[in-house]
C-alpha cells in the first residue's frame, strides 16, 4: 500500500462509521477504499466485518444507554439474521475472486440505487428521510 493509501482508509473509516450509525450504508465507502488499497474481495469484505461489529457494539451500547433500543425486538431480529450472515460468509468463501467481485458489485450497486431512490417507510433511519435522523441527533443533542 502507497503512503496516500492510509489516509484514504482512514477517512472513508470514520465516514462509513458515523454513516453506519446514523443510516447504515457505510460499507459503501468501505469496501470500495479496501479494494482500492488492493485487498482480494473476500479479505476487503471481511475486514469491513470486523469494523461493522465494532460499530454496532458501540452504537447498541450508546442507544441503550439513551432508551432508544428496543432490547427484545433487537434480539429477536438478530436470532432470525443470524443464521442468513452464517449461511452467507460460508458462501462467500466458496466462490472465486472474480465471481465474488462481480456480486460485490451487482449488490453494493443495488443498495446504493436503492437508497438514492429514497423509497422506504419514511422513518428517521430509512432512506426516505436519511437527513431526519442528523437533525434530531445535532439539534436535539439526542437520537431519537
Amino acid at each position: 500500500m502507497g503512503p496516500t493509501t492510509w489516509p484514504i482508509l482512514v477517512l472513508a473509516g470514520f465516514a462509513a462509521g458515523f454513516i453506519n450509525v446514523v443510516a447504515g450504508g457505510g460499507s459503501l465507502l468501505t469496501l470500495p477504499a479496501l479494494l482500492f488499497a488492493g485487498l482480494p474481495a473476500v479479505e476487503a469484505n471481511a475486514t469491513n466485518r470486523i469494523s461493522l461489529i465494532l460499530q454496532n457494539i458501540s452504537a447498541t451500547a450508546t442507544f441503550q444507554r439513551r432508551g432508544a433500543l428496543a432490547a427484545k425486538l433487537a434480539f429477536k431480529l438478530t436470532a432470525v439474521a443470524l443464521p442468513g450472515a452464517l449461511l452467507g460468509a460460508n458462501l462467500a468463501l466458496e466462490l472465486d475472486e472474480r465471481a465474488f467481485r462481480r456480486i460485490l458489485a451487482a449488490i453494493m450497486i443495488g443498495v446504493l440505487a436503492l437508497t438514492l431512490r429514497g423509497k422506504g417507510t419514511g422513518g428517521p433511519t430509512t432512506p426516505a428521510r436519511p437527513l431526519a435522523g442528523l437533525r434530531r441527533l445535532f439539534l436535539k443533542g439526542h437520537y431519537p
